[in-house]
């Protein structure tokens, strides 16, 4: 009897656990995603061409709401502070974790205590390309760093406080370059700087890149991310030079701490559907961008690891990293 008892008893829990899991469900109603900038650009147009798949796949509504308001900080917190239901989300980038360790915002956004990882969002697009001059006297990233060496004070320039400024930081940290930073403006204004002898390097868009190698008036270098672009493909990437310099922007769906673990994986899995249809993976390809799921697990990692060498470059910019 107590047998009979026993495996009854298990076969109830092994109902409950299995009734538990069917009853997660995702999306229930409107999901609100909060972009932390205007209207009108890349990151917005990218949030509003998978959240049109996201409905059409699930068939519930899906808003987005822009506020740049305090730089995204606004949205930043009216995410935090949601209901943890799965029906208000953050979409935003890497710029996220800089403000942070920059001082500009109070909350780690790669801490579970304020924020639950819900996917990683690869757009398709690659790192930062480093270039030269075609007449400088260097070819190789090889014979680059060995000039620097040679010739203390090469000037890179970006934008101060872009990406490219923060990719320089990680490459004259790690290669032990004693290389200068100047402010040389907007990606724009860099290539002319370049181009007309006011500066020694930078960092551009590899799909920038890949006119200017052309046309013969730069040198590719490298590629400052982990795999080869599609718009420079013959350009090695740094780590395949044997330097451990990948830094890239990265898309993040964020949502507020403590989501039920279960309804984490739902909504990513709901988000895989973006991989599997072919209209929006071809929306994406208009803008140069693309679409890769990764689980939440997954997800989580990468943003993790991204925060901690967005970390380590604010500190070798000199922003008081250790307390944070």
């Amino acid at each position: 009897m107590k047998k009979i008892l026993v495996a009854l008893l298990a076969l109830a829990l092994l109902s409950l656990a299995a009734c538990s899991l069917a009853e997660v469900n995702w999306p229930t109603g409107t999901v609100t995603f909060k972009v932390a900038a205007n209207a009108g650009g890349g990151t917005d147009n990218f949030a509003r061409i998978l959240t049109a798949c996201l409905q059409k796949a699930t068939g519930e509504a899906f808003t987005v709401v822009n506020d740049s308001t305090g730089n995204g900080t606004v949205a930043f917190e009216s995410v935090r502070n949601a209901q943890p239901d799965g029906n208000t989300l953050l979409f935003y980038h890497s710029t996220m974790g800089i403000q942070y360790y920059q001082g500009a915002y109070d909350f780690n956004p790669a801490d579970e205590a304020n924020f639950t990882v819900i996917a990683n969002v690869p757009n398709g697009g690659t790192g930062d390309v480093l270039c030269v001059p075609a007449k400088a006297p260097y070819k190789t990233l090889d014979e680059f760093v060995a000039y620097c060496k040679e010739h203390p004070g090469v000037f890179f320039g970006n934008q101060n406080g872009g990406f490219g400024q923060l990719e320089f930081l990680l490459f004259n940290e790690r290669a032990e370059l004693n290389a200068r930073f100047v402010d040389a403006g907007g990606q724009a204004d860099t290539i002319i700087s370049l181009l007309g002898g006011n500066i020694d390097a930078c960092f551009i868009g590899a799909d920038a890149a890949a006119q200017y190698a052309e046309s013969g008036d730069m040198i590719c270098l490298a590629l400052c991310d982990s795999e080869r672009s599609s718009f420079v493909p013959d350009v090695p990437t740094f780590t395949e030079l044997g330097y451990d310099v990948v830094f890239k922007p990265t898309m993040i769906v964020l949502g507020p701490a403590g989501m039920d673990p279960e309804l984490v994986t739902k909504v990513n899995e709901v988000f895989g559907k973006i991989a599997e249809d072919q209209e929006t993976l071809d929306a994406l390809a208009k803008m140069n961008m693309g679409y890769t799921h990764y689980n939440a697990e997954e997800a989580k990692e990468i943003w993790v690891n991204h925060c901690a060498t967005i970390k380590e470059v604010c500190g070798l910019a000199g922003y008081d990293v250790e307390n944070r």
